[in-house]
């Protein structure tokens, strides 16, 4: 019931399909996180004996695009460690963090072991980030923001943990299934309407494959419907607010002036789409790695096809970026698919498949971030080891 109702209010928030599927995989995730992240009271470290402790309070931002499933992945880590926790959620998601919250009073949780605060984050979130009661800050959001909260916690060393911007690269190698591998990249590109930190935003093809790729995968996009994200026939939703409409419409302008084919969309909304902050799904062909479409995370659906000669120059133009969140790899060769992952600088690799491991860590590289979610180390982000080294009470 309570899922059912955060998944009304992301889509009602942010304009994307219901996701409450993810939701209960993210807390069955958490609860068997839960049940098997729990350690002896001590395990031993030569002739040391190490204790894993809670850090202590932590705070927890959230983002809009995913508020209600992000406040989840991060609440069963710091629950799990033993941690108290602050919830900000972003001031555009707020209802989502609400229903959540009356989940676990409902589950009765003891009062005082999960808390919201609302507010703006250069407010609400800056007090959090500098306030001495709180130990740990596990933020999801911009690299510009993550590095604000960065630099406001070290004055009182708190542990940090930043998943942050991305701009992923979708390697399509000359061995893969089209058939299979360019839904799964179009739908990596677009999830979440492209507002999703892990959107497949750039897809590399083989050069001399760029035009009858680039014509499949018009034909995809032009196949998508784009209308009310409740119609479980629609696969784009409007954007979150005004001002995201309006980033989007400045980057397609830009990758039109820097001159990037469009293959579909463009600017403007679709046809009968007048009311709301619906854009048209894009998707631009010959794309230059130094585009500003290619290095700047856009967060809407805008998809560029950016050409490569072998797997050699694949690797390094997907290597070619300050951000490292994820990477998706499609081939028919299993043995290349790893060898490639191996060379990617990226957080998680997803090969031939756009959906994570949520057991798994989840976390960037470079410039997208510090530290890592999920799994058991998304579990040790919330504790603090503590050595313990005993010598002999004999004389």
């Amino acid at each position: 019931m309570h899922l059912d109702e955060a998944s009304h209010e992301q889509s009602a928030n942010c304009g994307v399909e219901h996701p409450a599927r993810l939701y209960r995989r993210r807390l069955r995730a958490g609860a068997r996180r839960a049940r098997g992240g729990k350690r002896k009271p001590g395990h031993r470290a030569g002739e040391a004996t190490v204790l894993m402790q809670p850090v202590g309070v932590a705070a927890l931002i959230a983002p809009w695009n995913s508020a209600a499933g992000s406040i989840c992945s991060k609440l069963a880590s710091a629950l799990a460690a033993g941690c108290a926790s602050v919830i900000k959620p972003s001031e555009l998601g707020p209802i989502q963090a609400q229903v959540v919250a009356e989940a676990l009073h409902a589950a009765d949780l003891p009062p005082g072991v999960f808390n919201i605060l609302l507010g703006s984050g250069s407010d609400v979130g800056d007090e959090l980030s500098k306030h001495p009661d709180i130990a740990k800050i596990s933020f999801t959001g911009s690299t510009a923001t993550g590095k604000l909260i960065a630099r406001a916690g070290i004055d009182t060393m708190k542990r940090v943990s930043l998943a942050l911007t991305g701009k992923s690269a979708s390697i399509l190698l000359d061995d893969a299934d089209l058939a299979h591998a360019l839904p799964l990249a179009v739908n990596a590109a677009f999830m979440n309407n492209g507002q999703a930190c892990v959107a497949g935003s750039r897809l590399l093809v083989p050069r001399e494959r760029m035009d009858e790729i680039a014509g499949r995968v018009g034909a995809i996009v032009a196949g998508m419907r784009v209308g009310d994200p409740r119609d479980p026939d629609t696969h784009i939703g409007p954007l979150a607010s005004r001002a995201q409409y309006e980033r989007i419409q400045h980057y397609i302008g830009r990758g039109l002036a820097q001159g990037a084919t469009l293959i579909a969309g463009g600017e403007g909304k679709p046809a009968g789409l007048d009311a709301g902050f619906f854009v048209r799904p894009t998707v631009f062909a010959n794309v230059r790695n130094d585009m500003d479409i290619a290095r700047e995370e856009i967060f809407g659906p805008v998809l560029s096809m950016i050409g490569y000669g072998d797997e050699d120059e694949a690797i390094r133009i997907a290597n070619d970026s300050e951000y490292g969140l994820q990477a998706y790899v499609f081939t028919s060769q299993p043995q290349r698919a790893q060898r490639i992952a191996g060379q990617l600088e990226a957080g998680t690799v997803l090969i031939n498949r756009i959906v994570p491991e949520l057991l798994a860590p989840f976390g960037g590289v470079k410039q997208s971030g510090i530290g890592r979610e999920f799994g058991v180390f998304g579990l040790e982000a919330f504790l603090e080891p503590k050595t313990i080294v005993e010598g002999s009470t004999a004389t």
